[in-house]
């Protein structure tokens, strides 16, 4: 497909994503002015279908991006509304492939999908989440509309163990073969 079709609005190096293909890499939006620094932010893909096909490789300069930019009260609201759509559409890719497989579990095709995200994406899009969240909460930034979102951070921050990380994709692969066999 065209890099119009995937919302893409500059030059993007790498394939154009089609039915099997791999995402293209990021691409470079806009550069934004800042106190006299100039701040460039990735173009996030336009809808979770982009990623059906996406490994982490793909993914993490998203999550790279995330953690460079400079975070400060005129670029926090921004910041964390990119995060918030970035962990949509990769959660949202990741449903709609386990619902594939769910419906179709003799595919191999599906399975691997499936198990790409639920074994490789999502366990280390949590970690990365949690080193967003510690950003986040170590910046200081606070309103009384993201009490709850910060509480809930600050928790995920002191219950997350990196060596949980293999256990939980484990626990995700062992259930897709529960989900071949029933």
């Amino acid at each position: 497909g065209s890099l119009a079709s995937l919302g893409m609005t500059r030059t993007a190096v790498g394939r154009a994503c089609d039915s099997g293909a791999r995402i293209p890499p990021p691409t470079i939006s806009d550069t934004h002015l800042h106190q006299e620094l100039s701040v460039t932010v990735l173009a996030l893909p336009s809808s979770p279908g982009v990623l059906s096909k996406a490994r982490w490789e793909d993914i993490v300069p998203y999550f790279d991006d995330l953690a460079e930019r400079p975070l400060d009260e005129t670029t926090i609201e921004g910041w964390l509304q990119a995060w918030s759509t970035l962990e949509e559409l990769v959660t949202e890719a990741a449903a709609l492939a386990m619902i594939a497989y769910t419906i179709e579990t003799s595919d191999p095709e599906k399975e691997a999908d499936h198990l790409r995200f639920s074994t490789e994406i999502l366990p280390k899009m949590e970690e990365r989440s949690v080193e967003l969240a510690r950003r986040l909460v170590e910046s200081g930034y606070h309103t009384p509309t993201l009490e709850t979102a910060l509480a809930r951070f600050r928790t995920s921050i002191e219950i997350f163990r990196e060596a949980n990380v293999p256990i939980f994709s484990e626990l995700e692969e062992l259930s897709a073969r529960y989900q071949r066999i029933t």
